[in-house]
């Protein structure tokens, strides 16, 4: 998510995290330990979760500017090009 972030971010994509742990200190301490400096929302009631309908985690929900499409892509260990696609195609849609 970093590396996308510093990759579209001029483009106009915003990129944020939402943390499901119930202990925010442990997650505070896991993001700093990675160096992160994504945004974080914290929803410990899973609230985010269950309205985007994410079963998996880490899940990636791609939103457009107006708010009007989400896209849902399961996450994978790195950045794949099918999630790149679709950043791309909300990044330019008019």
């Amino acid at each position: 998510m970093e590396e996308l972030k510093s990759e579209y971010a001029r483009q106009g994509l915003v990129i944020l995290a939402v943390n499901v742990d119930r202990s925010r200190e442990r997650a505070d301490a896991f993001l700093a330990s990675m160096g992160s400096d994504l945004d974080v929302v914290y929803d410990a009631k899973g609230d985010l979760a269950k309205k985007f309908q994410v079963k998996d985690m880490p899940s990636s929900v791609l939103i457009d500017a107006t708010a009007r499409s989400a896209l849902f892509t399961k996450a994978s260990t790195g950045t794949n090009l099918r999630l790149r696609i679709q950043i791309a195609e909300l990044l330019h849609e008019k």
